[in-house]
């Protein structure tokens, strides 16, 4: 059975040396074989390939080595038998078992194996089967001409488990980056399809399981709002103000009041009771009438402020002397919290745990918090993530395209949000929206992810219009839509 890839979420994210032992012992508990799990890989590939381009006549088959390979292999041979025209290319013989057996069930049915790409070139598809999961390092050999093709090509591509080229463990591109018109994943997803520059490589997914399966416990769990929204605060009938959460945001340096005015009506649109907020006495006015239900105090010097359950450090802090003060100030006050913008910037300086808080970097910021380059946390985002966790003691926010959450050792991915949110202000609205899920009793990952959850769903209605244009204060609606799903 094929479904919608985000549609089967939550799904387990396991990496490649825990999945390759799923599969053998999935196979065993299924009494079947390894190559009859390739066969019905194969199998569902062919019916979405019939399903999505019912008139395509002419395939093009680029298999690999691996068993990514033998999979093309079963596909081209179906294909074959419902008199499809298909030319195969291989990049080399196959070396796995299954995927030697699946090559020479090919050549029995009359199929023949290439080893170069035919001039011209006669097809209507391509179908991608050359690099399956785990790649970890550059494309290289024989592979290279044929996985540069499928950067060049303007012919639809299907692809096979990962778009070849594609780290599978952290969706860094190892090859030349294409985008497959389509991609069939077996089993369970695979967390490079759903984070970093893996988003942008398929432009639609679909699940395959191949069989039955029972739990894959520790590892990464992919999630979306749906999964998450039975963590959403209810009110009660008799609830006042004073009950609904406290939360006191700081930042609104001289001439960045609009990112503290953004966070803290985000706090008030997640149901935050009282929101209050310490601020620049430059930026006081401004921040007020922005949104007169805030709660304002421009401050040169902290000032212990009213009771509060929860504290918001960062949104336009800035790194300057008055900065720093309310840094120390509020980190030295108990209760969660939660880092953003200049307020991880400060921390990167003088690295400490924060076991208390939820950080909430872009790339740029971890890459300062973790002492490395944006390349580095770009290439591995799953470990980079893991690592702000660990080095920190708190929860990690790992934001961009399929925003990572880690705690200790546990990782989880949300997958939410889209190219609307490419925009200015963006993550002052979920810094305000986690310091307001905290202030209303939740813990620091319930907030994080919930949070993340219901910034993300709330980025992709609010650009159903289109991705471009669409500007930060565009979600508040959706946000209180949202929050009382």
């Amino acid at each position: 059975m094929l479904t919608p890839l985000l549609a089967a979420l939550p799904q387990p994210l396991p990496q490649t040396d825990t999945l390759k032992k799923y599969e053998v012992q999935l196979a065993q508990e299924q009494g079947l074989g390894l190559y009859q799990l390739m066969e019905r890989a194969g199998s569902a590939a062919f019916q979405l390939l019939r399903q999505l381009w019912p008139d395509a006549r002419r395939l093009l088959v680029l298999a690999g080595t691996g068993n990514n390979g033998g999979d093309a292999y079963v596909l081209a041979r179906l294909a074959k038998a419902q008199g499809l025209a298909v030319t195969l290319v291989a990049s080399g013989q196959s070396k796995a078992e299954e995927a030697q057996r699946a090559s020479q069930a090919w050549q029995q049915a009359g199929g023949q194996v290439h080893f170069s790409l035919p001039q011209p070139l006669d097809a209507d598809l391509v179908v991608d089967g050359l690099l399956g999961m785990g790649l970890g390092s550059p494309v290289r050999g024989s592979l290279v001409p044929l996985q540069a093709f499928l950067g060049q090509t303007s012919l639809p591509i299907l692809a096979l488990d990962i778009p070849s080229g594609l780290g599978s463990d952290t969706g860094h591109w190892w090859g030349q980056p294409f985008q497959a018109a389509a991609l069939v994943t077996f089993i369970v997803p695979k967390i490079g399809l759903l984070t970093g520059q893996g988003r942008g490589a398929w432009q639609q997914a679909w699940l395959a399981p191949l069989a039955d399966r029972g739990p894959l416990d520790n590892c990464c769990l992919g999630l979306d709002f749906a999964a998450l929204k039975g963590l959403l605060p209810r009110r009660s009938a008799t609830a006042h103000k004073g009950q609904s959460g406290r939360l006191l945001l700081v930042g609104g340096n001289r001439g960045m009041s609009g990112a503290i005015r953004m966070a803290g009506e985000a706090a008030l649109r997640s149901g935050a009771g009282l929101v209050s907020v310490q601020t620049h006495p430059d930026s006081a006015v401004a921040v007020s009438i922005g949104r007169p239900e805030l709660m304002v105090r421009g401050e040169r010097h902290w000032q212990v402020p009213a009771i509060s359950q929860a504290l918001v450090l960062g949104p336009g802090l800035g790194q300057d002397g008055w900065a720093r003060q309310m840094l120390d100030k509020g980190l030295a006050q108990p209760g969660p919290k939660v880092l953003d913008a200049d307020a991880l910037n400060l921390l990167a300086l003088s690295p400490h745990p924060v076991p208390d808080a939820v950080l909430t970097p872009h790339p740029g910021e971890a890459a300062r918090l973790l002492g490395m380059s944006v390349a580095e946390v770009e290439a591995d985002r799953p470990a980079a993530a893991l690592a702000l966790a660990r080095r920190y003691q708190g929860v990690a926010v790992l934001k961009g395209a399929g925003t990572l959450v880690a705690e200790g050792d546990r990782l989880w991915l949300l997958a939410v949000g889209g190219p609307a949110m490419a925009t200015g202000g963006m993550g002052d609205l979920l810094s305000g929206i986690i310091g307001a899920l905290l202030a209303q009793g939740l813990g620091p990952r319930q907030a994080a992810l919930l949070g993340v959850a219901l910034h993300g769903e709330a980025g992709e209605r609010a650009g159903l219009e289109g991705p471009v244009g669409t500007l930060a204060s565009d979600l508040f609606p959706w946000i209180r839509t949202l929050i009382n799903a």
